[in-house]
């Protein structure tokens, strides 16, 4: 089944129109598309009545869903748009030799991407070291190091972990602990034995990140300059 969303809510009106009001015009800007568009309202309709359709009935009448997508609507079209800059840019920086050292390591990594010969040739090759790594702990303390590693790394291992804001305060970022997928494969999972060793495992490791957690909060009332 295919959604269409609506081109504009009451709310995204609202924020356009701060927008505008504080910003360059779209239309005085080189290659910028304006989205906010009148010709797209209803203006049959009385806005107090029924602003949905006032705002977005013209669109709706005219636009059409592309055989291509399952929903459509601004935020599809800003994000296509985006990702056609984004891949133009990627281009770029792999198909020259760029002076810039960031974006000669994008470009890099774009192209080593794209080489699907060198990727099949090269198997796992590139993570025998960490895979190996992995093979040999051995104990609680050696898991622990390596979950704190992937981590580090930016790889979410049994826990995910981010920076939001507060639930309670808007006005605040705080850091945001997330669960973990079970990570055991269909057969494992059927042994009762093997679920009670993974829930005293994983039970551990929580353990440990709290005690961490508290171990902060202790560092935070000592040393309040470091928060």
């Amino acid at each position: 089944m295919k959604f269409r969303t609506s081109r504009y809510s009451a709310i995204t009106f609202a924020a356009a129109l701060l927008l505008f009001a504080s910003c360059k015009h779209p239309t005085e800007q080189s290659g910028f598309k304006e989205y906010l568009d009148s010709a797209n309202f209803d203006k049959s309709v009385v806005p107090g009545d029924d602003f949905f359709t006032y705002a977005n009935g013209t669109w709706l009448k005219n636009q059409a869903i592309p055989a291509s997508e399952v929903w459509w609507g601004d935020a599809k079209i800003s994000e296509d748009d985006n990702f056609k800059k984004i891949k133009a840019m990627l281009e770029e920086a792999a198909s020259g030799s760029p002076s810039d050292r960031m974006e000669k390591m994008v470009g890099a990594m774009y192209k080593s991407g794209l080489d699907t010969a060198a990727i099949e040739k090269l198997g796992i090759d590139p993570v025998k070291g960490d895979l190996a790594r992995i093979d040999g702990i051995k104990n609680t303390d050696e898991l622990l190091k390596e979950i704190a590693l992937d981590q580090t790394n930016g790889l979410g291992n049994s826990f995910g972990f981010s920076v939001a804001p507060d639930l309670k305060n808007s006005a605040k970022l705080i850091g945001n602990l997330m669960q973990g997928g079970l990570g055991l494969p269909e057969k494992a999972i059927t042994s009762i034995q093997i679920q009670k060793r993974f829930v005293r495992l994983t039970s551990n490791i929580w353990l440990s990140c709290w005690y961490l957690v508290g171990k902060i909060r202790q560092m935070r009332i000592k040393l309040p300059w470091l928060f």
